[in-house]
C-alpha cells in the first residue's frame, strides 16, 4: 500500500510539472517543429540504435531483479502484466514526458532542462513568489518521495536479497540494504548527474553487463533446463547438490558472460573517456551492446554446455519437497506430492487466495 501511495504521488508530481511546462511554453516548444539535422542514413541508423541501447539500459537493472518480486505474485500470468505496463506503457510514456518538458523549457529559459532539480531552482531564480515557492516545496517532496521509491525497490531490497544469498550467516534482507547502501554512497552517484551525456553514457553503460546476463539466463533456464529445476538442489552448498558445479562456480556462465562483454569493453571506455582513440567499426559496436552481448553469451553458454553437459541437467525433484504445486500440477511435471494431506492444505490455501 505504501509503494502504491508513492507511486501515486510520484505520477501527479511528474504530471504537475509536464502540464507547467506545457502552459508556460504555450505547447511542447520546438522538439515537434524544428528541423531535423542532415545526416547520412548510416549515421541516422547507428544514432537510433545507439538510442534503443540506452532505452533499454534504463530498465536492464530491473529486468534482472524482477525475480525478487515476481516470485510474490499469486498466479503466474500476475507478473506478466504487471511488466508489460511497467517497461512498455510506463517506460514509454515517462521518457516522452521527459522530451517534452526539456523542449519547452529550451523555449521558456533559452536552455533544454532536463534534471527535475535543476528545473526546480531555475523555477526559484527566476521568480521566488509565494506561489513559486510552493510549487518547488511539493515538487521536490514528490521527487524525493520518487527517488525513495526507487532506491527500496530496484536498489535497496534487490541487493539486500543478493547480499543475503552470499552470506546468509551474516545478513539478512534488511542488513544487506544497508551494506548496499554503503557501497553506493561510495560510488559518488550523484557525479552521474553532472550531465545529460554523461548520464546517458552511464545507463548504456549497464548494457554491456546485463546483457550477458540476460542471455545466460534465458538460455540456462528456457533451453538448456527446458523450465525443470531441482528445486532442493537450490537451498544448500553441499557437494553432491546438481548446482554446486566447481566450489559453487559454474565456470561455463562465467565464460559466457566475459565472452559477451569483452568485445563492447572498448566502445564502452571511449564513451566515458573520448579522448583515447579507437576504431570506428569497434566502437560501434557499443551501440548494439545489449542485443550483440546477449546473443553471444547466449550462443557461448549453449555451446559450452552441449559440449560439456553439467551434472543434472534438466532435472526435477521426485517429490514436491516445498509443497509449490497442487497435486495435479506435481504428476503432470513427471513427480509426486509430498503427502496428501499437505497437497491438500496447499489447495485449500490457493482457493482462500483467490476468493481474497
Amino acid at each position: 500500500m505504501a509503494m502504491a501511495v508513492m507511486n501515486i504521488l510520484t505520477l501527479v508530481t511528474i504530471l504537475g510539472i509536464l502540464i507547467w511546462a506545457l502552459t508556460a511554453a504555450h505547447g511542447v516548444g520546438p522538439m515537434l517543429s524544428q528541423s531535423a539535422n542532415s545526416v547520412t542514413s548510416s549515421q541516422l541508423g547507428w544514432s537510433m540504435l545507439s538510442g534503443i541501447n540506452a532505452v533499454i539500459g534504463t530498465v536492464a537493472p530491473a529486468l534482472m531483479s524482477q525475480p525478487d518480486f515476481s516470485r510474490f505474485a499469486r498466479r503466474e500470468k500476475d507478473q506478466v502484466w504487471g511488466q508489460a505496463v511497467a517497461f512498455i506503457v510506463v517506460g514509454t510514456i515517462m521518457p516522452l514526458f521527459g522530451c517534452m518538458v526539456s523542449s519547452a523549457t529550451l523555449k521558456i529559459y533559452g536552455e533544454a532542462i532536463w534534471n527535475p532539480p535543476v528545473l526546480i531552482v531555475v523555477w526559484l531564480s527566476h521568480k521566488y513568489d509565494s506561489a513559486t515557492r510552493a510549487a518547488a516545496a511539493f515538487a521536490g517532496i514528490g521527487m524525493t518521495i520518487s527517488q525513495l521509491a526507487v532506491l527500496v525497490v530496484d536498489n535497496a531490497y534487490s541487493v539486500g536479497i543478493d547480499l543475503c544469498g552470499l552470506f546468509p550467516a551474516f545478513l539478512n534482507i534488511r542488513r544487506g540494504s544497508y551494506v548496499g547502501l554503503v557501497l553506493g554512497m561510495a560510488f559518488c552517484p550523484w557525479e552521474l548527474l553532472s550531465s545529460a551525456a554523461v548520464f546517458l553514457s552511464v545507463i548504456s553503460g549497464f548494457t554491456v553487463f546485463f546483457g550477458p546476463i540476460c542471455g545466460i539466463q534465458i538460455c540456462d533456464y528456457w533451453v538448456l533446463r527446458r523450465q525443470r529445476l531441482r528445486l532442493s538442489d537450490l537451498y544448500h552448498i553441499r557437494s553432491e547438490g546438481i548446482y554446486y558445479y566447481f566450489h559453487g562456480l559454474n565456470w561455463r556462465s562465467l565464460v559466457a558472460w566475459v565472452t559477451g562483454w569483452a568485445p563492447l569493453l572498448p566502445g564502452f571506455i571511449q564513451t566515458v573517456q573520448p579522448a583515447i582513440p579507437l576504431q570506428t567499426s569497434i566502437a560501434k559496436l557499443y551501440n548494439v551492446a545489449f542485443v550483440l552481448g546477449f546473443t553471444i553469451s547466449f550462443v557461448v553458454h549453449l555451446g559450452l554446455n552441449l559440449i560439456f553437459p553439467p551434472p543434472g541437467l534438466g532435472e526435477i525433484d521426485d517429490t514436491d519437497v516445498f509443497l509449490t504445486f497442487t497435486r495435479g500440477e506435481a504428476e503432470a511435471l513427471g513427480g509426486q506430492a509430498e503427502s496428501s494431506a499437505h497437497t491438500e492444505i496447499i489447495e485449500v490455501g490457493r482457493e482462500e487466495l483467490k476468493m481474497a
